[in-house]
């Protein structure tokens, strides 16, 4: 699995079985769109990101790369003293 958003739905639209038009479908989006969508040229809107936790069932944290499926945070570094 690609560790990136796109990556992350990517893999959760496959492993469920599901099509990138059935995917578009239940977001409200064109099938084009989602495909860029995946490909991480579009950035997935909080909404969308809410609809694709509850449809899969996995926290919005888990799509986003800070969680895995076990809910162990990732250890992550942010710089603040620019």
């Amino acid at each position: 699995m690609e560790n990136t958003v796109g990556g992350r739905v990517k893999w959760l639209r496959t492993t469920k079985g599901i099509s990138q038009k059935g995917m578009a479908n239940i977001l409200g989006i064109d099938k084009a769109n989602y495909g860029r969508y995946e490909k991480n040229i579009f950035a997935f809107k909080h909404e969308m990101l809410v609809t694709l936790a509850k449809y899969f069932d996995v926290t919005t944290d888990f799509i986003l790369g800070l969680e895995d499926y076990a809910g162990n945070k990732i250890n992550i570094s942010i710089d603040n003293t620019q």
